[in-house]
């Protein structure tokens, strides 16, 4: 009874070997403990899962495979693609795939597994039968270590320690000794610039590790009020076309030279999107108004048009006594966002005073005279 005892347990142990053996020698057959989460439901820890070396079979994308990128380091996960170089697994359970790794690294197919609850029971009351039948020798081999007893013993340890290294062996270890690497991605602010006539304004970005798609929301605020626009991304700044009746409106609704114009804009990427508020600083300045040859030219600095109107008075200096010649209205002009307008001057005498009248709310009395002396030359 005894020897026949112990030949099972030699032939199991050789099964054992055998099995554990394939790791190291790419056998066509080897089995293996699942460990970790990451193949939940299909796999779960505990369960064993018998592979067949690719070698003797192929394997695709959605087949379960076992990979090795050291003798201890296993994986099973489930092929998500392959090239002919690289294979890309994924487990079930992880929320991103594994890193490319050779086509080599590859060594079985699994085609079967036997949970946990199938095969740990029986196992486990195996051990212990085992056990309760060799308690006594066990059990005198502790008490009186003579030579004979202690090769007992020792076999018991040299079995334990056979079993631990098997585990060890068998055990395929998930994704988590074998780290992505995944950049994070960042999107900082650079600067936010408004051009001169107030049409566009640029948003600018320093963007790395994502790559700017479009502009899914774009809309101007204006104390409350909201103007859809208009907004194109280049690389990593966004183009926003701002519409005049922003301008318009927040020179209605402004108290003070300084207006606040804010764009509302959600900028998508390719691993997400941004949503930012920028605000900008508008001021409201009175126009310039500077003679030049024979004319004068009303510059605009501010993103709403403004209408002048123009009149000259005329006088004529002879032998160092000035004489009134005349008045005549030049004409009302509107000077662009921005822009200029030169308005000549009608030569008659010798020089005139030129009167710009136009409307400033932030003005004494909401109204701006200015007077420049235009001289006609020889």
């Amino acid at each position: 009874m005894r020897r026949a005892r112990g030949m099972v347990a030699r032939a199991l142990l050789a099964v054992l070997a055998v099995l554990v053996a394939g790791r190291l020698a790419w056998l066509p057959v080897a089995v293996f403990v699942v460990s970790g989460n990451s193949m939940v439901p299909t796999l779960r820890t505990g369960d064993l899962a018998l592979g067949v070396a690719t070698y003797l079979t192929d394997y695709d994308v959605g087949d379960i495979v076992v990979w090795y990128a050291t003798i201890t380091h296993g994986v099973i996960h489930r092929v998500v693609n392959v090239t002919e170089s690289r294979v890309v697994t994924m487990g079930d359970n992880n929320p991103l795939p594994d890193p490319p790794v050779p086509r080599h690294f590859v060594k079985y197919k699994v085609v079967c597994w036997v949970p946990r609850e199938a095969w740990l029971p029986g196992l486990a009351v195996a051990v212990a039968a085992n056990l309760y039948a060799s308690r006594r020798r066990l059990l005198e081999a502790l008490r009186s270590p003579s030579p004979e007893r202690l090769t007992v013993a020792f076999a018991v340890v040299v079995t334990f320690v056979v079993l631990d290294s098997s585990v060890i062996l068998l055990s395929s270890v998930y994704y988590q000794g074998y780290r992505v690497v995944v950049e994070r991605p960042a999107v900082e602010l650079v600067g936010v610039e408004l051009s001169r006539d107030g049409s566009t304004m640029w948003v600018r970005y320093f963007v790395r590790g994502a790559t700017p798609v479009g502009v899914a929301y774009c809309a101007m605020n204006v104390s409350g009020q909201l103007y859809a626009c208009r907004a194109t991304v280049s690389g990593a700044t966004v183009t926003i076309h701002v519409r005049r009746e922003v301008y318009l409106h927040a020179y209605r609704v402004a108290r003070s030279p300084v207006s606040k114009l804010s764009a509302v804009i959600n900028v998508t990427f390719d691993k997400g999107w941004v949503l930012g508020v920028y605000s900008v600083a508008v001021n409201w300045r009175p126009l310039t108004v500077v003679p030049a040859d024979s004319s004068v030219v009303v510059c605009n600095p501010n993103p709403v048009p403004f209408n002048v109107s123009v009149t000259a008075t005329y006088y004529e200096r002879v032998r160092g006594e000035v004489t009134f010649v005349g008045r005549a209205h030049v004409g009302s002009f509107t000077v662009p966002p921005g822009g200029s307008v030169r308005v000549p001057i009608e030569r008659r005498g010798t020089h005139a005073y030129v009167s710009v009248v136009y409307e400033y709310k932030f003005a004494r009395g909401g109204r701006v005279h200015e007077v420049k002396r235009v001289e006609f030359g020889g």
